[in-house]
């Protein structure tokens, strides 16, 4: 979380300097890599933590809306393949169940309780576990996008980009 925020507020600092197109991109572009590789070993870890890895058989509870249901959808519970975080905060995430026509199989399901898109919340609960463990709930996955908040020490200077240093003085 602390290399994250780190790179975002440099990235932020960097393009605070006038410069051209070309290079705010090659800027864009950098902090982006960075960010995979961070989301890259979240994924791992999380998945070593006992989160299912995509295309992993889980188990779900879901409720899926289809017009042609009587009162305008129906409760799916087995198996199905996980597929991937629907969203940056890792509060929704996308599991596919063949041979569903509702929504061409893919089933959207939520943290309980969260608001508004925060973080997944870790006293709440998802309807979805591992095929191989279904009595363990899955744990947190840890969130995606710290704030300055989430890290206690920050070099100052972090927040500086280069030619800005004389705000320091």
């Amino acid at each position: 979380m602390r290399l994250q925020v780190e790179c975002d507020l440099s990235v932020e600092a960097e393009l605070r300097v006038l410069r051209g197109g070309d290079e705010r991109q090659e800027l864009r572009a950098r902090s982006n890599e960075q960010r995979a590789a961070l989301f890259e070993t979240r994924d791992a870890l999380g998945c070593g933590l006992g989160w299912p890895h995509r295309s992993e058989i889980v188990l779900v509870t879901a409720w899926i809306y289809d017009s042609d249901e009587p009162g305008g959808g129906l409760t799916y519970q087995g198996q199905a393949l996980y597929e991937h975080s629907y969203d940056t905060h890792n509060v929704s995430h996308v599991v596919w169940v063949e041979g569903l026509a509702a929504n061409h199989g893919e089933l959207h399901l939520c943290w309980e309780p969260h608001e508004r898109w925060g973080n997944a919340d870790p006293a709440g609960d998802i309807s979805m576990r591992v095929a191989a463990r279904p009595d363990q709930p899955l744990p947190c996955p840890l969130p995606r996008w710290p704030k300055e908040s989430d890290v206690t020490s920050i070099d100052p200077r972090a927040r500086i980009a280069v030619g800005e240093q004389t705000s320091l003085l």
